[in-house]
């Protein structure tokens, strides 16, 4: 709707910003007198006493809640006006009346032209695919500013007989139309954007966790999860052309492409795959029992390489020319710390498992002097030890003895749960032997503990999930020797103290952090593990506790190491009872354990 009288508008939206001026602190006072909607302002008031929350965050967000319940509700709006219609002016009491016939609606738009007369713009909702005059001179301000120009807006909008005007919080977006009806339908696939945020207001603003992130890049190609469900009765993956290999998992596999053949040289975009291996690879996952499929690739353009595959290898498949499911990589990552039931899931524990030997270990009276042995070499070379041949044996036995004695101690000593804490105690995470822990104080490159893998698949996950924050710093060390500096840089009390607790958290995180559990089990863990270290840095153990909490919150989680299911507020870092478990990227880099 294009209209040249703009200063008759102007008029018209002047008078409309007067009249929403009066009706707003009727619409907060009325609209939150029941349990549930004060429950619901409360909790995103109480976001602004929170870390890292931009400032006026929560009550801009509980009055934009507020906006909605009411003027987006016919029945609502007419109940106001009943009930506090006398104490508007006429002018609020006609522009209420109209809004109870014409209610506001929520939409999210991309801006197609900003018009000359200032504050004036056109947008597209990229739902309806509807074309608006919007006045508003807060959305022309983000448009012309760089880190918020051209994205795709996401508000309430008023209708005022001439245009429509913004409400309350606008938000922005690195989001495509697709992107976001994928994540309107995991909360109720047939319904509308509108009835959907006002129904689930809380949960569905996480989304603003990606507020301003840029859209993830590898190289020139957009990174996006693609899922293509489909069935095949008989497969067999020798007929797809390329190297794949096959790992099993119960009556589960999965197929990963391990390198192209000359045969698909007439693919399109075939060409990139020696380069760009393996973000740019495919995966099949498979469930032999029924033969349901999926492929799943990290962009559109890998999508379009696998199903041609799979076309030429069985024509009677089909594959659409793009993928039921396409999502921004960050906002999958969002959806899996919040526990979405995704098109996938009945194949994730396929998708993340890692078929590594692990070889075992008996404990017997060769295998507890080859303990002392090794760990005297490795202690020597990391200390700067000599072993003097020419010594006394009774002088070398004795400072060879009091070395064990004092290093053993580390681990043969026992730390009592409080009772407190038993419920919360991981009581079936496998024990290291021995052996094992003592090589805690090793670099995770010397892959004594891990099998690490610190490849360009670890670095591109790394990097896509913290959104390129730490590219420079990770480029220039490798991603493994970069989280090892984190812990470095911030436990210096003793000399091996940071790389004990680094090797004790991820071995917990490893075997129990697919599942969402409390960064106080963690830390309980890694004082059975290893209490004499940390009961000599910190005397108190609840000390050590809000330590580590602390540093997991700040430091780990903002690198990717491990997901935090809801931002935490102060006191559940302080005792570590906030959620936690292991991200993705994490599970790349380290695969599993050398030994138990």
């Amino acid at each position: 709707m294009l209209m040249n009288n703009y200063e008759t508008i102007k008029r018209v939206c002047t008078q409309c910003t007067r009249s929403f001026t009066s009706i707003e602190p009727l619409i907060l006072d009325w609209k939150n007198n029941t349990t549930q909607v004060k429950k619901i302002v409360q909790k995103l008031n109480a976001l602004d006493k929170e870390e890292n929350t931009p400032d006026g965050y929560g009550r801009f967000s509980a009055s934009s809640y507020l906006y909605a319940q009411v003027l987006t509700d016919r029945e609502a709006i007419k109940k106001l006006l009943a009930q506090q219609g006398s104490f508007l002016t006429s002018k609020a009491r006609e522009t209420l009346a109209y809004w109870g016939e014409h209610p506001g609606f929520w939409c999210f738009f991309a801006i197609e032209q900003m018009m000359e007369e200032k504050g004036f713009l056109t947008v597209v909702d990229l739902i309806s695919g509807e074309k608006h005059l919007v006045y508003s001179t807060a959305l022309c301000d983000l448009q012309q500013t760089s880190n918020t120009k051209d994205k795709h807006y996401l508000c309430l909008l008023l209708p005022n007989g001439e245009c429509l005007q913004t409400a309350g919080l606008i938000r922005y977006y690195p989001l495509s139309a697709r992107d976001l009806r994928f994540y309107c339908s995991m909360f109720e696939p047939a319904e509308e954007l509108g009835t959907i945020i006002n129904k689930h207001y809380v949960r569905f603003f996480k989304l603003d966790l990606l507020l301003s992130q840029p859209v993830p890049m590898h190289k020139e190609y957009e990174l996006r999860k693609t899922w293509q469900p489909f069935t095949l009765k008989d497969f067999d993956v020798s007929r797809l052309e390329g190297l794949w290999v096959t790992v099993i998992l119960g009556e589960q596999q999965k197929f990963f492409f391990n390198g192209p053949t000359d045969s698909m040289k007439a693919i399109p975009n075939a060409e990139i795959l020696p380069e760009e291996l393996p973000m740019m690879g495919g995966t099949l996952v498979r469930e032999t029992s029924t033969g349901e499929m999926g492929l799943v690739t990290n962009s559109e353009v890998s999508y379009g390489i696998f199903s041609t595959l799979l076309n030429r290898a069985y024509p009677e498949l089909q594959l659409p020319e793009r993928p039921a499911v396409s999502i921004f990589l960050t906002l999958i990552e969002l959806l899996n710390r919040d526990d979405f039931p995704l098109p996938w899931k009945q194949f994730d524990s396929i998708m993340q498992y890692r078929e590594d030997e692990v070889e075992a270990i008996e404990d017997d009276e060769a295998y507890a002097e080859e303990v002392i042995a090794t760990y005297m070499q490795r202690y020597r070379e990391k200390h700067g030890i000599e072993d003097s041949s020419d010594e006394d044996d009774s002088l070398k036995t004795e400072k060879e003895n009091k070395v064990v004695q004092d290093i053993l101690g580390k681990f043969i000593k026992t730390y009592e749960v409080k009772a407190e804490d038993r419920p919360i105690e991981f009581v079936d995470c496998p024990n290291p032997s021995l052996q094992t822990r003592m090589n805690f104080f090793l670099n995770l490159t010397d892959r004594e503990v891990f099998i690490i893998d610190d490849d360009r698949e670890a670095f591109d996950e790394f990097t896509i999930l913290t959104n390129g924050a730490y590219f420079d710093e990770a480029k220039d060390t490798g991603i493994a020797t970069f989280i090892e500096n984190l812990f470095v840089n911030n436990f210096t009390s003793e000399k091996d103290l940071p790389y004990i607790l680094m090797n004790a958290f991820f071995w917990v995180l490893l075997h129990k952090g697919k599942e969402w559990a409390p960064m106080r089990s963690y830390a309980i863990e890694m004082l059975k593990l290893f209490p004499t270290p940390i009961i000599k840095a910190y005397p108190e153990s609840e000390d050590f506790i809000e330590a580590f909490s602390t540093f997991t919150r700040k430091i780990l989680a903002t690198r990717g190491v491990c997901y935090l299911k809801a931002r935490p507020k102060a006191a559940e870092v302080a005792t570590g009872m906030y959620a936690i478990k292991g991200s993705e990227p994490f599970f790349t880099l380290v695969r599993s354990v050398v030994a138990y």
